[in-house]
């Protein structure tokens, strides 16, 4: 059976926040982001950082805080919404 569009996704998003989890503040899965990304076609380039843009977006809309994200969602508050064209 084929995987759907949306499963990957979260799927993909899984696999994203299991590598990040272990390493806490380990630069390694940055750098290997950076790289690819320095790699990768640039219309490819500028639809991942949109990604990103949503998620640093929702995340400085969340309305529960802790210790332990207040300062990533006070930062993600800070950062101007902005939409990115598809060229």
């Amino acid at each position: 059976m084929e995987e759907s569009l949306d499963d990957m996704n979260k799927r993909i998003g899984q696999e994203l926040v299991d590598a990040v989890n272990p390493v806490c503040n380990d630069k390694r899965l940055a750098t290997a982001l950076i790289d690819l990304l320095n790699r990768t076609h640039p219309t490819l380039q500028q639809s991942l950082m949109g990604v990103f843009a949503l998620v640093i977006e929702a995340h400085g809309k969340r309305e529960y805080t802790d210790l332990r994200n207040e300062a990533s969602v006070a930062w993600a508050k800070s950062v101007p919404e902005g939409r990115f064209p598809f060229i």
